[in-house]
């Protein structure tokens, strides 16, 4: 028994690290082959007065010489250390921004938990009153609603 569930944990826990694993490759590398020039985001406009040597050393710096595999493997090895890279967008440690705007995202984040978790609690409270009629249909074509659409498609569902 409890080697089952031991390698039941296992199991999962791999999962979720290859899980983790894939989603990070795909971001990076759909962020990576997007259009436009991450030069341009970090330099803005003084790229295009860049001459070729400048720009080399540019790509160079930022570590856009190398190919999109090297550069995600170069940034998986350097996000085990906590090492994130630096923010085109911002020009600041990834870290940095990220602490900027935790708050808020935690603070929306409950909120449209909280607000529907009291929400299901209330219709659930009411439908229970009810045996039959109206607001159990619509509470059973609510609840089918919500299987066939995803949460982040419909948040009150």
């Amino acid at each position: 028994m409890v080697r089952s569930c031991l390698l039941y944990s296992v199991k999962k826990a791999f999962l979720f690290l290859f899980s983790l694993f894939l989603l990070s490759a795909a971001v990076f590398y759909i962020s990576r082959l997007a259009p436009g020039d991450p030069l341009i985001s970090y330099y803005g406009e003084r790229v295009e007065r860049m001459g070729m040597q400048e720009r080399e050393w540019a790509e160079e710096k930022l570590g856009l010489k190398d190919p999109v595999s090297v550069q995600y493997i170069r940034w998986l090895g350097n996000a085990f250390r906590g090492d994130f890279g630096i923010s085109y967008k911002y020009k600041m440690n990834v870290i940095d921004v990220i602490k900027g705007r935790i708050g808020n995202t935690l603070l929306l984040g409950g909120l449209g938990f909280a607000w529907s978790f009291y929400l299901r609690c209330f219709w659930g409270f009411f439908v229970h009153g009810m045996k039959t009629g109206c607001p159990t249909a619509l509470s059973a074509a609510l609840a089918q609603l919500q299987v066939v659409f995803p949460s982040f498609g419909c948040p009150f569902c």
